[in-house]
């Protein structure tokens, strides 16, 4: 098949992705909304994926038994073992491939948005002189942990706040420009984090917002700088991400409630920006080592 006549997919389409893998994910990040990055787990037996190009990047990591798979670009194959926790490939949107498991795998895909991945180079260079490399069987130890904490959400259908998971599409595209593109795209030092007119613009900011849905891309654009220095320099300057800052002020918050107030649990996580009760009360545990109620009834 030509490249004329190959399939051109979006990934996070359902119906679209059953004309290249008639298997449905076991767990998928789609219906939660996240604006650069999506995740599926598949379970998966022998199966050969036709030619076919995605619209997004996308990693593969093999997340069980040993398995065999084979990829096929430009006639050219790449066939390899890979035991569990091993990458299977990292494929740049708009690469034309032939994909086939030999024997059933347990595979975990990360789909970033090409345009997310430029947002970040156009501070340094031109992004149209970025490319990302196709790699195949990459030894990658940060790729397996971001999928297994990923992979742990879409399956256990533990809600991960808009927060958490703009962090990790963050750090996903500047590891793939770091490691995986024809330029190096070099980071910003910042040695001195953020000033402090911008430090107490952000902080001022998450105060004030603290009940809604917060992001990094509306903090970073409150400050006037990217999203990925936003990060790093908000960490320079506080000592901890934005995303670990907001998240213990939003549990100091519930903690006064909950001490000074009767409302609800379930009042109280709406008010401190959580997306439903439970995820409060797993966080609470989390960081506190008690539950909500416990806390609210000791003396």
């Amino acid at each position: 098949m030509g490249k004329n006549s190959a399939l051109v997919i979006n990934p996070i389409r359902e119906k679209e992705m059953i004309r290249i893998l008639p298997y449905a994910p076991q767990a998928s990040s789609t219906e939660l909304n996240w604006k650069h990055l999506n995740v599926s787990y598949y379970q998966l037996p022998s199966v050969e994926c036709p030619e076919h190009t995605l619209s997004k990047h996308v990693i593969s990591l093999n997340l069980g038994a040993p398995a065999r798979l084979e990829r096929v670009i430009d006639r050219q194959v790449k066939s390899d073992r890979f035991t569990e926790g091993e990458v299977f490939s990292i494929n740049p949107a708009g690469l034309y491939r032939t994909i086939r498991v030999v024997n059933p795998a347990q595979i975990l895909h990360l789909y970033l948005e090409p345009e997310f991945v430029s947002h970040f180079a156009h501070d340094r260079i031109d992004p149209d002189l970025v490319e990302i490399i196709p790699s195949f069987h990459p030894h990658d130890p940060f790729l397996l942990q971001l999928g297994l904490t990923l992979k742990s959400a879409v399956v256990s259908g533990t809600e991960i706040d808009a927060l958490y998971a703009d962090a990790a599409a963050t750090m996903l595209a500047a590891h793939l420009l770091r490691h995986y593109s024809t330029v190096a795209v070099e980071t910003q030092k910042g040695v001195n984090g953020l000033s402090q007119s911008k430090l107490d613009t952000a902080i001022d900011y998450i105060h004030a917002h603290l009940d809604e849905d917060l992001s990094i891309d509306t903090l970073a654009k409150l400050v006037q700088i990217s999203s990925y220095y936003f990060v790093r320099l908000f960490k320079q300057s506080m000592g901890l991400t934005p995303h670990a800052y907001i998240v213990r002020q939003r549990l100091e918050r519930a903690k006064h409630l909950l001490k000074m107030t009767d409302l609800s649990i379930a009042e109280i996580a709406y008010r401190t920006g959580f997306c439903h009760q439970s995820r409060f009360s797993t966080v609470f545990r989390q960081y506190l080592h008690t539950s909500p109620r416990a806390y609210r009834d000791q003396k």
